[in-house]
């Protein structure tokens, strides 16, 4: 979201590439290649959270990553 913010991703935090969220970690956050490709394209598996949609889903929207058991999970 603050990359987003910042203007580094698109403002409306739609449609955002693995390769985009890629090139924008390494970027601002000054992060290995290595690092930043599991990043930026292991989050659409992660928010697809086990279902079939990983399958067909090329891009990500910032809000898709309040999906429960996504990212945020029960403590």
């Amino acid at each position: 979201n603050a990359m987003a913010n910042h203007g580094v991703l698109p403002r409306n935090g739609r449609s955002i590439t693995p390769d985009q969220l890629t090139k924008s970690v390494m970027e601002v956050y000054n992060i290995d290649g290595t690092l930043a490709y599991l990043l930026g394209h292991g989050a659409i598996p992660l928010i697809a959270n086990n279902t079939l949609s990983v399958l067909t889903k090329s891009t990500l929207d910032l809000e898709d990553l309040s999906v429960h058991d996504g990212i945020e999970h029960d403590a």
